[in-house]
């Protein structure tokens, strides 16, 4: 399978925004997506606001992350939270597909939600700082699907044919272990 090409267009501002952070030699390419190693999964974005955004408790944001893509036809992008962004920020992030067709600049949009550990004690504002990896993009080929209209007793007949073990169980109707 070839590898597909994605264009990024990075902000005509972030030469200026990494000079004015020049101390911690910041350049515009380290806001290009780029793995953290080799064979993971994702591609690492970073916070694009000089000098960094500072998050409420319980409150919305979005981050911009200082690019625009181009995407080859045929793919996309999903935008998700880093693992490390959940665990250690408490951070939920808004799940985004962003479709081949999608041309503003990318944002990263969330909510800081310092219940989502159960944390004890108040909770303190956080920091993002400029060029902190926050979030990260994952190539998405995109599919086509046949969509079928079928009636209540179809649909039924269908699960018994598969014979669907599941029934109408939901989120977490196998058990825990």
């Amino acid at each position: 399978m070839e590898t597909p090409n994605f264009y990024f267009c990075l902000n005509d501002n972030l030469q200026e925004l990494c000079n004015l952070n020049s101390d911690l030699k910041i350049t515009p390419e380290l806001f290009l997506p780029t793995r953290g190693r080799p064979k993971d999964t994702g591609f690492d974005v970073r916070c694009a606001v000089y000098p960094g955004v500072t998050l409420t408790p319980g409150g919305y944001f979005k981050i911009p992350l200082g690019f625009k893509m181009f995407a080859p036809d045929g793919w996309g992008l999903d935008l998700r939270a880093r693992s490390g962004t959940f665990v250690n920020l408490n951070i939920v992030s808004h799940l985004g597909t962003i479709d081949q067709t999608f041309e503003s600049e990318m944002l990263f949009a969330g909510r800081y939600d310092p219940d989502a550990r159960k944390l004890l004690g108040a909770a303190e504002p956080k920091i993002i700082s400029f060029g902190e990896r926050i979030a990260q993009l994952i190539p998405v080929k995109v599919q086509n699907m046949t969509r079928t209209i079928c009636s209540t007793e179809e649909y039924k007949k269908l699960c018994e044919k598969r014979n669907d073990e599941r029934g109408e169980g939901g989120f977490g109707s196998s058990g825990r272990f």
